[in-house]
């Protein structure tokens, strides 16, 4: 007896010794089976230290957070000043976005009745501003399925196939013509209410997807002009999500037994209230934000709530 028990010791001491080396976060050992508590830890942490801004009233809303009342106010008194113009298309799209997080009515905007709606679908900048503009327009008319006039300089229609016709690579790019996964992963939120009715749609959302399992890094992450980072797999997990498809599961984003989502936490800085850009010591603002959109994006699939960006109501 007293043999075995020098054994038993002897193995322990050994294993403790081994997981000593490798490292003692099990996250850089083994990948994690449930994300739950971890996801939502950071949901609360980063939603009560964020700055809010568009974006993040949009995360903070669908992350089942507060939206602060000022951002409304801040938001109608600098559109005011600017007599309601915005420099560039995507800024018309994002405030949409921002609006109707934070409860507010685009199409009937602060004291002056701004029609922002209007400002996206009669925008003929877009087509100058590029991909990105497109891709946002579709998905700022489709967050409360906004009405487009029939005399509009753009409906879904004409954004699909403008997008549709700038696929490249296997996906979309910012420019040039080599895939990239944050355009690619973008634009996959913006086709997904499509992909089941138009076939053109679904073909180039398959090759998209096929493409971002080819992009994905040993880690589990992906890597934007020759960085892995954050932000990357933050907007892959959005889209992913958006298109019925769990990264945590699906064998084509499983990397060296590494899935997107331990990517992602990869990058959470220990005090559960940002995430960095490279590493997860120095806190990145659009990590950060980004990073709590994809964790809203999780919670949502999770839940059986649809898109981050989608299934708004105007009040």
């Amino acid at each position: 007896m007293r043999n075995l028990k020098v054994k038993l010791m002897s193995v322990i001491t050994i294993l403790f010794m081994v997981l000593t080396l490798i490292g003692g976060s099990t996250i850089n050992v083994f990948a994690q089976t449930n994300y739950d508590n971890t996801v939502y830890k950071l949901i609360g942490g980063i939603s009560s230290n964020i700055t809010v801004d568009d974006w993040a009233a949009m995360d903070l809303k669908k992350a089942g957070k507060i939206v602060p009342a000022s951002y409304l106010t801040n938001l109608q008194n600098n559109l005011i000043v600017a007599n309601g113009v915005m420099a560039k298309p995507t800024d018309y799209e994002r405030t949409v976005l921002g609006i109707l997080g934070a409860g507010g009515n685009p199409t009937n905007f602060s004291s002056k009745n701004y029609n922002l709606i209007e400002k996206v679908y009669n925008n003929t900048g877009i087509v100058s501003q590029g991909i990105n503009a497109y891709v946002y327009a579709l998905i700022a008319l489709d967050a409360a399925n906004f009405t487009v006039p029939t005399n509009a300089v753009w409906n879904r229609q004409n954004l699909i196939q403008g997008i549709l016709d700038k696929q490249n690579d296997g996906g979309w790019d910012y420019f040039g013509g080599t895939a990239d996964p944050d355009m690619t992963a973008m634009t996959l939120s913006a086709l997904a209410p499509y992909y089941n009715t138009n076939t053109d749609v679904k073909t180039a959302v398959d090759t998209a997807i096929n493409r971002l399992s080819q992009l994905q890094t040993a880690k589990g992450g992906f890597s934007s002009w020759g960085t892995e980072n954050a932000n990357s797999v933050e907007m892959v997990i959005i889209a992913l999500y958006d298109n019925g498809i769990d990264p945590t599961t699906d064998t084509r984003f499983k990397k060296n037994n590494k899935n997107p989502i331990d990517a992602l936490l990869g990058y959470a800085l220990s005090n559960n209230n940002a995430f960095g850009y490279t590493n997860n010591t120095t806190a990145n603002a659009m990590a950060t934000e980004q990073g709590l959109r994809a964790l809203a994006a999780y919670k949502l699939f999770k839940d059986g709530q649809g898109s981050v960006y989608k299934n708004f109501t105007v009040n």
